[in-house]
């Protein structure tokens, strides 16, 4: 495995960009629990979510505060972009920032009906919202 074409580019990549700010146990996995197929577009996907407002300087962060294998790899860049579509009313950047692991969530059946009966619940405003979230992100484990 270690010598496919799509490991070259992708060590290539979190060395470059990141000179170990990612956690070694988290490279480790990410290698062994993927398919070299799975990590070809690592970077790409990588390189989304610091277009989407999320600092170089931060982004390490994120990483290191997500499952890797399901917020970047198993996902399409069009699932991630949504994602982060989804998010900005709530406080998008911000609000994964403040909890990265809002990544790993499946949009569709978890985050969209939390962040529905949320709303409802509080009749309030997405951003309104958003800022319970970001200041009380374990509210999003709660079973709807």
């Amino acid at each position: 495995m270690l010598t496919s074409n799509e490991i070259d580019p992708l060590l290539n990549f979190l060395r470059n960009e990141f000179q170990g700010q990612v956690e070694e146990a988290k490279v480790k996995f990410l290698l062994s629990a993927n398919e070299p197929k799975e990590l070809s577009d690592f970077p790409k996907k990588v390189q989304l979510l610091i277009d989407s407002g999320i600092g170089v300087d931060k982004i390490a962060h994120v990483l290191n505060k997500v499952s890797l294998s399901k917020a970047i790899c198993h996902r399409l860049m069009e699932e991630i972009e949504r994602l982060i579509s989804f998010l900005k009313p709530f406080g998008g950047v911000d609000l994964i920032l403040k909890h990265p692991a809002i990544l790993n969530d499946d949009l569709d059946n978890k985050l969209k009906l939390r962040f529905m009966v949320l709303t409802e619940l509080g009749g309030v405003d997405e951003d309104s919202v958003g800022k319970v979230v970001t200041a009380l992100p374990m509210i999003l484990c709660l079973r709807t």
